[in-house]
């Protein structure tokens, strides 16, 4: 009897003649004495490939040393799928990849994508961590553009506080930190150790109005954090006991209340 078994038939016992399907294809049966193959599934002698043109379904465990994978569109997988067993495995894709899972209502975010680092007889080191690396087309083929990481913020094994960067590169130009959001939650823009909820180290280009939480209640500035100089057109000061605006006329300055609407004309004496 024919011992047969998912892509791979033994008809030693067959006549070699009742074999069809294209040249090459692995045979299954389909009656008495007789065999037959598909395009879909040929063995290529010269190159020692098996090539699987359609929808492969996997319950158990595939285990090879190379594999190609054309024309993927969507990857949906319920389970474990494993590429490589070396970390200098490199898994080589051109076109798009979609990864999807089903979603819930845990309200909470479900994980799609996991990058990890093994550290076992490794002590990383402060900087350390698994990163997504962007390169864009040039002229003479790819630049890095890009990457986002999330690093160790101290040396010690045990300790996992960890900072996510995000990292960009001008022309020919390694990236560089550009913003890093701490394990305190803490965001720094143009400093990698920011102080406050929100560091930034540079110029603000603001197109808007910018409020305090809650009104009356919050200082811009402090007594040992003091702004040089402010720049401002008319200057409205506003309490629980007065509401007042300074305006600035050509040749002098006028103080309106605006309680009253009166407007009185400060007398300046010029001096040397």
């Amino acid at each position: 009897m024919s011992q047969f078994s998912w892509a791979y038939v033994n008809c030693s016992d067959r006549d070699v003649d009742q074999a069809a399907g294209p040249t090459g294809s692995l045979q299954y049966l389909t009656g008495t004495n007789a065999t037959s193959g598909s395009a879909n599934l040929i063995f290529n002698t010269s190159s020692n490939s098996l090539i699987l043109t359609g929808t492969l379904v996997v319950t158990g465990t595939i285990s090879a040393s190379h594999y190609t994978i054309k024309d993927i569109a969507v990857i949906d997988a319920t389970g474990s799928t494993i590429f490589g067993n070396s970390t200098d495995d490199t898994h080589q894709r051109t076109g798009s990849m979609f990864i999807q899972r089903p979603a819930t209502t845990g309200g909470a975010p479900l994980e799609v994508l996991r990058l990890s680092l093994e550290d076992e007889g490794v002590d990383m080191n402060v900087g350390e961590g698994p990163a997504l690396t962007f390169y864009v087309g040039e002229t003479s083929g790819k630049e890095h553009g890009g990457t986002i990481a999330v690093v160790k913020e101290a040396a010690p094994d045990a300790d996992g506080a960890a900072s996510m960067i995000f990292r960009t590169g001008i022309d020919d130009t390694a990236p560089t930190e550009r913003m890093r959001i701490t394990s305190a939650g803490k965001v720094g823009i143009g400093t990698t150790s920011p102080s406050a909820v929100l560091s930034v180290s540079g110029a603000l280009n603001i197109a808007g109005t910018i409020l305090p939480g809650a009104d009356n209640t919050y200082d811009l500035g402090n007594a040992v954090r003091r702004w040089q100089n402010v720049y401002t057109t008319d200057l409205h000061l506003r309490n629980d006991r007065g509401d007042w605006t300074l305006i600035e006329e050509e040749d002098y300055l006028t103080v309106r209340n605006n309680k009253t609407g009166k407007k009185y004309k400060l007398l300046m004496e010029e001096i040397d």
